[in-house]
């Protein structure tokens, strides 16, 4: 099968095609990957000819916006990456004959519900990051292309900048840490959602559904369990509540996504916490090839 994927330079962009060349999911997958060097999303010509240089049977982006705060003071250039991007890729796909598969995020919602989030209930962002990652999954549908659209939340791995890697960093260098107690999520390793991605594209799954390891936890416990899994001391981690942490753009206090769709189709990411410690302990040591 041949595979073009978008934003390839980008932490979930490597993984996927790390692990397409692993053959995950039993298929001889062929890669043409494209980072931001390479092809410019945000150019309807520019990705034509790109799908027609690779004549992809699937097209998987993972090109975006990803800087929540900055969203908010740059919506028009995270609408460019995040909604008018998945609309181009959308319509090339479908003029070449390609399905799209396309990552979004938890927060298209707004974190009231008492429970983790279902693929069908109501969607209500809370900020410009959420509302343009919201209109990039509605100009998918509204394009007609065969699609899969994956929402996912909290991710780290290798070559990218996140959450685990910059709490180690802190801790190593001896800081004292505080971190919020009351947003509630799944940490997830783009290592795992990269097979988990490429099964459901072998399996031809199609609509939306939520890809996130199982569990889940707060940013303070996961920071606790990163320290701990990295032999430092968690005492170094100080839980505060969301009001002690101001940033520009408002998170959803309750993110977990309810993975339940995916698994049905035979689709399962291992939990939070024995993921974190294959990062910790092997990945991010440089002992997983």
């Amino acid at each position: 099968m041949r595979i073009l994927v978008t934003g390839a330079s980008g932490m979930l962009g490597r993984e996927i095609a790390r692990a397409a060349r692993r053959l995950a999911g039993g298929v001889d997958w062929r890669v043409a990957a494209f980072g931001r060097a390479d092809l410019d999303v945000t150019d309807p010509e520019e990705v034509r000819r790109a799908l027609s240089i690779a004549s992809p049977d699937v097209v998987i982006n993972c090109a975006g916006y990803t800087d929540v705060d900055g969203a908010e003071m740059a919506e028009e250039t995270a609408r460019h990456v995040n909604a008018e991007a998945p609309m181009w890729l959308g319509r090339a796909c479908l003029q070449a004959g390609a399905t799209l598969v396309h990552f979004s995020t938890d927060y298209v919602f707004d974190g009231a519900a008492g429970r983790p989030y279902r693929e069908d209930d109501p969607v209500a962002p809370l900020g410009a990051y959420g509302r343009t990652k919201l209109a990039g999954e509605e100009a998918i549908r509204a394009s007609g292309v065969p699609h899969l659209i994956l929402r996912t939340q909290w991710l780290y791995g290798r070559g990218g900048r996140n959450f685990v890697d910059t709490i180690l960093a802190g801790a190593e260098a001896g800081e004292t840490l505080r971190v919020v107690n009351d947003q509630h999520g799944a940490p997830t390793y783009v290592r795992d959602l990269a097979v988990a991605s490429l099964v459901a594209v072998a399996k031809g799954l199609r609509g939306i559904y939520h890809a996130a390891n199982a569990g889940s936890c707060t940013w303070y416990d996961a920071a606790r369990s990163a320290l701990q899994l990295a032999n430092l001391d968690p005492k170094q981690v100080e839980p505060i509540p969301t009001a002690a942490f101001p940033r520009a753009a408002r998170r959803p206090a309750n993110g977990i996504l309810d993975t339940s769709r995916l698994a049905q189709a035979g689709i399962t990411l291992r939990p939070w916490e024995e993921a974190l410690e294959a990062y910790i302990r092997k990945d991010r040591s440089g002992t997983v090839l």
